[in-house]
């Protein structure tokens, strides 16, 4: 947010960075009005209820997962969250449904929906598309954090990620038919793809 606000090019919202410091709140306020996110907010959200100034200077980073991994976690965290206790159990009827209701990446990080090369006539890859300036893998995330801090010119001496709520289960390879492997290759392509994953 800071960085973002950094690169705003409004001069009625401030003038000099004292007074940029001094009114951070009312600056936020100002821009962000009563829009509220959370870590799954898609971006087409944020260009809708952000001043178009500011959506367009900011820097965007999101992270990104392997698909498999992704939802093997995510199967798990829906679990535990119902029972209120971590559990290894694992129902492949339930996981596939899970798998066919939720939807990829593309959907939160494409702005808004024009997968149609026009030019072409053919479809082509969402994220091609992407405003998003950086990705983070969360297979590297302490490398690419660091990269990430470093090319936003933040301080960062020192500094360390502090993972919470990390579990210890079985690879997620060993909950995968060959079927179920295949259904989500498919239900996942264009991030597959575009990031390179492999099972």
């Amino acid at each position: 947010m800071s960085a973002a606000l950094d690169k705003y090019s409004d001069e009625s919202l401030f003038q000099t960075s004292e007074e940029y410091e001094q009114n951070r709140a009312a600056l936020e306020s100002k821009i962000l009005g009563s829009f509220t996110t959370d870590q799954h907010t898609p971006l087409r959200a944020y260009r809708k209820n952000l001043h178009p100034n500011f959506y367009k200077n900011c820097f965007k980073f999101c992270v990104v997962r392997n698909p498999w991994e992704r939802m093997i976690s995510y199967y798990h965290w829906k679990k535990q969250k119902q029972s209120g206790m971590p559990n290894d159990e694992f129902n492949e009827s339930a996981f596939k449904l899970l798998v066919q209701n939720q939807p990829g990446m593309e959907t939160y990080l494409v702005d808004r929906k024009m997968y149609l090369n026009k030019a072409l006539g053919v479809l082509i890859n969402p994220f091609d598309m992407s405003p998003i300036d950086y990705y983070l893998k969360y297979e590297n995330l302490e490398e690419d954090f660091a990269k990430l801090i470093t090319k936003l010119g933040i301080h960062h001496e020192g500094a360390n990620l502090n993972r919470i709520g990390k579990t210890h289960r079985k690879h997620y390879r060993h909950y995968y038919s060959e079927e179920m492997a295949e259904f989500v290759a498919k239900r996942f392509k264009n991030e597959i793809e575009y990031f390179g994953y492999k099972f």
